[in-house]
């Protein structure tokens, strides 16, 4: 019985079979090693991988608040029309609809398994998922997008990548994400690695790039693109994924085969912010006050605000986010603080979100008092408009203030976002600001946060 183990690939194979001329003894000897090895195997593989921690999806707080995604159904649109085996165990319990031919993909398994998956060995990033629509992407947009025909989900990840923006289409998921309030997660690579590829260049969703799984270092070169800040987000390039091969048990057919691996690239990097953004959903439709925190808009002003910034972030007032950490690392636990602590009334403290509507030429103002040095970072994000097959994007601005003193200001006219990190404030009475200079209204989503200095 061969037993290979590839650790530093974290991957371990087990491949079983009983050959006629060993002994019953000899033979339980083996199947006992197997299973001690198993045994031993449980903790990388029941604990979540380095990804997992990196995005700290399962840490003791979020398993306190109790959410799980449960109430939220998701889209995973795949290229080529592959998708998960519904047999296996991690999906055990999952309502798959949709895409119903084709044949089961590694692919598929592994964004399902991240974003999804649940068993006694592994969990994704939320677990309690149990519907699913699964659609082959050129169909999905034939069949729905192209016709705008509703579909009843809340989320749709797109772990694939064209090779080139086709802006037609771009406006044509714009306009279905704005009318149908769904949230698109889409990885931001193409086959270069960098960005500017339909799906991942709409306005109206989260561009994920991609980092180390460990270290949060930004693997792909990113950039601006057409004068956007693109990525939006980045989460691990790689995240561990759980699957039983089909068979029966050793005993009864010669051969096990149970696999643990990995597969990089942005693919496994979308589906950590789609459960994310599951999971922040989850929270806010707990109580009917809170509902509106559900909104696209404000999940993702959320993610981009509970971000971590590695040591070289930076950018600039015209362009919000660093051109390859984006708003920085996903961190779903200081997402989920955020919202928590965010949902009181009282605006005068040091977190908060909101989704508002703002007329023209109106500034919406927002008070809170630090009571200890902090670091500070805010995020509007908003939808943009397809009318008469043109696109309308509301030049909304974010300042913030302290007394009348300007201290950080965002004012991208290429985003349909602006975004704040300031590393050191003291002590005392700061302003947020929201600007409209436009003739439009519009509705933004908004979210702040100040934090211990790193």
């Amino acid at each position: 019985m061969p037993v290979t183990h590839r650790k530093e690939r974290k991957t371990i194979m087990y491949d079983c079979r009983l050959a006629p001329h060993l002994s019953a003894r000899f033979i339980a000897f083996l199947l006992v090693m197997a299973w001690l090895d198993l045994i031993s195997a449980a903790e990388p593989v029941s604990l979540p991988e380095l990804g997992f921690r990196l995005v700290q999806c399962h840490t003791p707080f979020v398993q306190e608040i109790g959410v799980t995604g449960s109430p939220i159904s998701i889209a995973e649109l795949e290229a080529g029309g592959g998708r998960v085996d519904p047999e296996i165990p991690i999906f055990e319990g999952k309502e798959f609809e949709g895409l119903t031919g084709g044949s089961s993909q590694e692919h598929s398994t592994a964004v399902g398994s991240i974003l999804f998956g649940n068993s006694l060995l592994y969990q994704g990033v939320a677990p309690g998922i149990r519907h699913v629509f699964f659609g082959d992407a050129g169909s999905f947009l034939k069949t729905w997008v192209q016709e705008n025909k509703p579909v009843d989900v809340r989320i749709i990840n797109q772990s694939f990548s064209l090779s080139r923006q086709v802006p037609a289409l771009d406006l044509l998921l714009d306009a279905y994400a704005d009318e149908h309030h769904i949230l698109f997660v889409n990885g931001s690579d193409g086959p270069d690695g960098g960005v500017g590829h339909t799906p991942s260049t709409m306005f109206n969703g989260i561009c994920v790039g991609a980092c180390d799984p460990e270290s949060g270092d930004p693997s792909f070169p990113g950039g601006l693109f057409e004068k956007r800040s693109l990525p939006e987000l980045v989460a691990p390039i790689t995240g561990s994924y759980f699957y039983y091969q089909r068979g029966s048990p050793v005993v009864l057919t010669n051969q096990m085969h149970r696999i643990m691996g990995t597969i990089a690239g942005t693919s496994l990097s979308a589906p950590f912010v789609s459960g994310a953004s599951a999971l922040v959903m989850d929270l806010a439709l707990r109580r009917p006050e809170t509902s509106q925190g559900s909104d696209p808009r404000v999940v993702k002003a959320i993610l981009m605000s509970s971000a971590t910034k590695g040591i070289t972030w930076a950018h600039t007032e015209e362009a919000p986010l660093d051109t390859r950490q984006g708003a920085g690392v996903l961190n779903v636990t200081a997402a989920l603080r955020l919202f928590q602590n965010g949902s009181k009334v009282d605006r005068n403290q040091d977190a908060g979100w909101n989704l508002e509507n703002i007329s023209s030429d109106e500034t919406k103002k927002y008070s809170f008092t630090l009571k200890d040095p902090s670091s500070f970072t805010a995020t509007i994000a908003w939808n943009r408009h397809i009318q008469d097959s043109l696109a309308v994007l509301v030049p909304l601005e974010l300042r913030l203030l302290r007394e009348d003193h300007e201290i950080a200001i965002s004012v991208s006219q290429a985003d349909n976002f602006q975004h704040l990190f300031v590393k050191e404030l003291q002590i005392g009475d700061y302003r947020l600001e929201v600007h409209n200079p436009s003739k439009q209204s519009e509705t933004f989503g908004l979210a702040w946060s100040a934090f211990p200095m790193r």
